[in-house]
């Protein structure tokens, strides 16, 4: 009988390209800064992941583009991006995964609590992308979740794309408690060239 694969074992990416390339060279990065006590892994988890010695788990999606705007450099990282959707619909799957033992709210509460979402990307920062902005003022307390949280129904309703609109639905289906505690814990690791 074929073992069930949780949500991360399903969703690991292949091995060519120069996303591939930028992705290991962010995981020998994050080797060269472990602490004591503290360890890395490539794949496993998500992208990349790093587990603290307090039972802290930081999940990494790494994400590079070859696009570039008119000056030549990455292009910004949109609202309606397909990265930044399909990242967090990730996350959200990973949440909720009934095969790792969170099915239930108290579980995926326990799991976000102790976790932290990074996503790591060469892609530029955009002004207009009023979403990022929203999620850094409800993070530093200047904006309330709820405000957020319209905004994000708002652009599903708003896109046009199935696959964005799949992906956000997916994130306003977890409980509100657990959706609110994964934007308190969402990072944003924009413009990240120099890797190597």
């Amino acid at each position: 009988v074929a073992k069930e694969k949780s949500f991360t074992e399903k969703a690991s990416s292949g091995d060519t390209s120069i996303g591939f390339d930028y992705q290991y060279y962010y995981f020998l990065h994050r080797v060269l800064c472990l602490g004591i006590g503290q360890s890395v892994g490539l794949e496993i988890k998500d992208d990349v992941h790093t587990e603290l010695d307090s039972d802290f788990n930081i999940l990494y999606q790494v994400k590079h583009t070859v696009k570039t705007n008119a000056a030549g450099a990455p292009v910004a990282l949109k609202e309606l991006d397909p990265d930044l959707w399909k990242t967090l619909y990730n996350w959200s799957q990973i949440i909720s995964d009934k095969v790792d033992g969170r099915g239930e709210v108290v579980a995926q509460l326990k799991f976000v609590e102790k976790t932290e979402f990074h996503l790591v990307s060469n892609k530029s920062q955009s002004k207009r992308n009023y979403l990022l902005k929203l999620v850094l003022e409800f993070q530093s307390g200047d904006s309330n979740f709820e405000r957020l949280r319209a905004h994000i129904d708002n652009l599903a309703n708003k896109t046009q794309d199935a696959d964005i609109k799949k992906y956000i639905l997916a994130v306003t289906q977890l409980n509100t408690t657990v959706m609110k505690k994964l934007f308190e814990n969402v990072r944003f690791e924009l413009e990240l060239e120099d890797i190597i």
